[in-house]
């Protein structure tokens, strides 16, 4: 039955399906998505054939959200936009793209296998981060009813997996840019506390390499996270040589 209609028709459906009473639809969300995504790839540097495929993702990001199979089965979002996409025609990078752009779901899932599917995924987490830090909706002690600590770590994930080198403030910056027309105000304050948000999270990841104070260390003479996993372990390194405390000690 889905396939009676192409991706680009289901995408319509995405008006109708509520993202959040502030923020919109699914098809606004997917909107700002798009415009973040476009900002990150000039940022990154994509490589042509990867932009490419995020430009054709784009209009028909979460599209499969208003599919018969995936309002049965909401966990098969991503598989059914890969499995349609091929079956319309479309490129294997831009399916990827789609199935890439929804992951990771949990800590345990797969990050995207693509750089076309990891800039949909983290444009896609970080829009959810800006709009709900803007209408303060943050986490508060264990209590995070929108799962933003996971979304949190999932750009923490990706951007790592990535290897990126672009400063997190430039991600957050290109998630916050289009808000600008929108009628929910994302000033300055909102901007620097997802990126502490998100930092928060790097440090949980690199955590599991490092001791807290190294991870601390690492992080402050950071801007990138992949400069922060640099750092992680290179200061390992140092700390484990015979030189290491005749070096704390001069410090000191």
């Amino acid at each position: 039955t889905d396939l009676r209609k192409s991706l680009s028709q289901h995408a319509w459906g995405l008006t109708g399906i509520a993202f959040q009473k502030e923020l919109g639809s699914m098809a606004d969300k997917t909107g700002r998505v798009g415009v973040a995504a476009e900002a990150l790839l000039t940022a990154l540097a994509v490589s042509a054939e990867e932009a490419e495929a995020v430009r054709r993702a784009i209009p028909i990001f979460r599209a499969d959200l208003a599919t018969d199979m995936v309002y049965e089965f909401p966990e098969l979002e991503g598989v059914m936009a890969r499995a349609y996409a091929l079956a319309e025609g479309q490129t294997e990078a831009t399916a990827d793209a789609l199935l890439g752009g929804v992951r990771p779901r949990t800590h345990d899932d797969d990050v995207p296998a693509t750089e076309a599917g990891a800039v949909l995924a983290v444009a896609d987490r970080l829009d959810k981060l800006v709009g709900f830090f803007a209408l303060g909706r943050r986490p508060s002690g264990s209590a995070d009813p929108f799962g933003l600590r996971r979304d949190g770590m999932a750009v923490a994930r990706v951007v790592a997996s990535q290897g990126w080198k672009l400063p997190l403030t430039d991600f957050v910056t290109a998630a916050v840019q289009p808000y600008e027309s929108g009628s929910v105000a994302v000033g300055a304050e909102v901007a620097k506390a997802v990126e502490e948000f998100v930092w928060d999270r790097v440090a949980v990841l690199l955590q599991e390499r490092a001791a807290v104070p190294v991870v601390r260390a690492a992080i402050r003479g950071s801007r990138s996270v992949i400069g922060a996993a640099r750092r992680v372990e290179l200061l390992n390194t140092l700390l484990a040589s015979p030189e290491a405390g005749d070096l704390m000690a001069l410090y000191k």
